[in-house]
């Protein structure tokens, strides 16, 4: 029974990663992006805002620049390398897509490992804890309420993305630091029933 509803679990999340691939992609852009990808000079060479501390300058970002640099970064280079095989328009909106379904995917999969304690993707509660994490992403319908890829790729890069990799980061943390309770943790996963982790994902989402 497990396996079968393993491979359940594995395609329902490939047909809504696929879905929300669809739905980022027809999202319009945003009026911040060009300033930002062509690059604010005061931000982009003043990285930690030291100028506005000993000059008093005045200007915006100043506590933004790895955001700037980022966004700027991925668009002056992925919709070159995808305008191999598409139009310079779609290659902006194949990007903007890419960049949020990379972000949905990372923030899934962390926090799925985190909430089940799995060391495998194959693993029954990590995929039980995906699958009940994806309900949370929003792309229409209530994302302005509790939207956690936001619809402006640039806020998607200022917020979601560093989202993304704070998780990313605390994972390996959290591995490295207490191993072996995480080890425990997978001894006994097997003992664990489906309520378990039901119960724990209702935990952080409270």
């Amino acid at each position: 029974m497990k396996r079968l509803l393993r491979i359940l679990f594995i395609v329902f999340l490939i047909l809504d990663l696929t879905f929300s691939f669809v739905q980022h992609y027809q999202k319009s852009l945003d009026g911040d992006m060009a300033p930002i990808i062509l690059g604010y000079p005061e931000v982009m060479h003043d990285p930690f805002g030291i100028n506005v501390i000993l000059h008093q300058d005045v200007y915006g970002g100043t506590n933004r620049f790895f955001a700037h640099w980022t966004l700027s970064q991925y668009f002056k280079s992925t919709p070159l390398l995808l305008q191999n095989f598409t139009n310079p328009i779609d290659s902006i909106y194949l990007s903007c897509a890419l960049a949020k379904t990379f972000i949905q995917v990372i923030i899934i999969l962390t926090l799925a490992f985190l909430i089940s304690g799995a060391k495998s993707f194959k693993d029954f509660n990590f995929l039980l804890s995906a699958v009940l994490i994806t309900s949370i992403f929003q792309t229409n319908g209530y994302n302005g309420y509790m939207g956690i890829i936001n619809a402006s790729i640039t806020y998607s890069f200022f917020y979601s993305f560093w989202i993304a990799m704070t998780l990313l980061f605390l994972m390996v943390i959290r591995q490295g630091l207490f191993k072996n309770d995480w080890d425990n943790i997978s001894a006994r996963r097997s003992h664990y029933t489906d309520w378990n982790v039901c119960y724990r994902f209702a935990c952080m989402v409270q």
